[in-house]
């Protein structure tokens, strides 16, 4: 590829592209499986995840013979860290969005004087 910047965006755009189809297809694949871990791990789960990816990657380019086997784990390895970085992004906006839910529901509630809507028995 060359530096002409138009081919730049379109290699960025194919990039993407395929990594969008790539996460989608896991995702389905694995049952939502990440999100999940992270709600029952927590956001430490993202380091945890990241870093294994890292680990690998220092392996890949450190101990790596220049064939293509090699380039493909470590294009498999960057697509990765992309994808767990989208994935974590993702997670969070959704939980802040959920949080802004529960935190307006409760404002609600302390502006009703803290009575429910529906009767209590």
């Amino acid at each position: 590829m060359g530096n002409n910047e138009q081919e730049i965006q379109k290699a960025i755009n194919l990039k993407c592209n395929q990594l969008r189809e790539l996460l989608t297809e896991k995702n389905k694949m694995y049952g939502n499986s990440f999100f999940k871990t992270l709600d029952e791990y927590g956001n430490v789960l993202i380091c945890v995840r990241i870093e294994d990816k890292l680990n690998r990657l220092k392996q890949i380019i450190l101990n790596g013979e220049k064939d293509n086997e090699t380039d493909e784990r470590l294009i498999d390895t960057l697509m990765d860290l992309a994808g767990y970085a989208i994935l974590s992004r993702v997670y969070i906006d959704n939980k802040s969005k959920s949080t802004c839910s529960n935190n307006a529901r409760q404002a609600r509630r302390r502006q009703a004087g803290g009575r429910s809507r529906f009767k209590s028995f």
